[in-house]
Parts: structure tokens; C-alpha cells; sequence
């Protein structure tokens, strides 16, 4: 919508219609790339926020589930070494040598590497006294 609306606009305002129509066939073209290009960065944007700001909701819930978090992004990136290294074809492909996914252009995902970091420095800065004992939100369970 706010394509075509920049677009018609542009026309408008430059006097387009009465231009050849490869002219006007550029300016549209441009303004499609243009949209689309925003759209996949505000979109990559917000996907980031919303896994940023979820493992920070999650672990202020408590040190348990913060450690949980830490110990969930550790047996992820362990699993995708596994895989890259299992997977010759097209493991390379798909996983970085730290275990992340490998991506283009865009970024639509935060990279593993980053969330593990991210709680770990909450987890230094909120509970240092859980600091490295990922025993996960149901381990004083188990004990009892």
C-alpha cells in the first residue's frame, strides 16, 4: 500500500502520465524495489526485537529460566556443529563452524551466538551467584 501511494504520488508530482511509458515503467520499478527492500528490513527488525525482548522476558522470570535459556542456546549450537560436521554435503551450507545458520543477504533470525551471549551477560549482571550452573527451570524438582 505505501508503495503504490509513494509511487502515485511521485507521478503525480513529476507529471509522469503524460512521459513515455519505459519512463514511467523505471520510476515504478524503483519504487517497488524500494518498498520491498524496506519491507524485508523493517520486517528482519522486528523479528530481531521480538527474540531479543522474549529471552529477556523469559529470563527475568528467574535465574532458572535464565539458566535454562543459557543451556537450551548451548545444546542448539552444539546440535548444529553436530549436523554441519555429520551432514558433509550440505552441512557447510547450512551451519557456520560456531553453529549458527548461515544466512545471505538478510538476517531474519538473531544468530545463535548472540541470544547465548545476550543471557549470559543478563545472568552476570542479574544472578551472579547462578552464574554457570545451567540446571534449567524444573531441576529443585528433581532433587526433592
Amino acid at each position: 500500500m505505501m508503495t503504490y501511494l509513494l509511487g502515485s504520488s511521485i507521478s503525480r508530482r513529476t507529471g509522469m502520465m503524460q512521459r513515455p511509458l519505459a519512463l514511467r515503467g523505471m520510476l515504478y520499478s524503483l519504487v517497488a524495489m524500494f518498498g520491498g527492500t524496506l519491507h524485508v528490513t523493517v520486517t528482519d527488525i522486528k523479528q530481531h526485537y521480538r527474540d531479543n525482548s522474549s529471552d529477556l522476558a523469559a529470563a527475568k522470570l528467574g535465574p532458572q529460566y535464565a539458566a535454562g535459556g543459557i543451556l537450551y542456546y548451548e545444546k542448539m549450537l552444539a546440535r548444529n556443529r553436530a549436523l554441519r560436521r555429520l551432514n558433509t554435503e550440505s552441512g557447510d551450507r547450512l551451519y557456520t563452524a560456531y553453529g549458527n545458520e548461515k544466512q545471505t543477504l538478510r538476517a531474519p533470525r538473531v544468530p545463535l551466538t548472540e541470544r547465548l551471549e545476550a543471557l549470559r551477560e543478563y545472568c552476570e549482571k542479574h544472578h551472579p551467584a547462578t552464574e554457570g550452573s545451567a540446571e534449567g527451570p524444573t531441576s529443585g524438582a528433581a532433587g526433592a
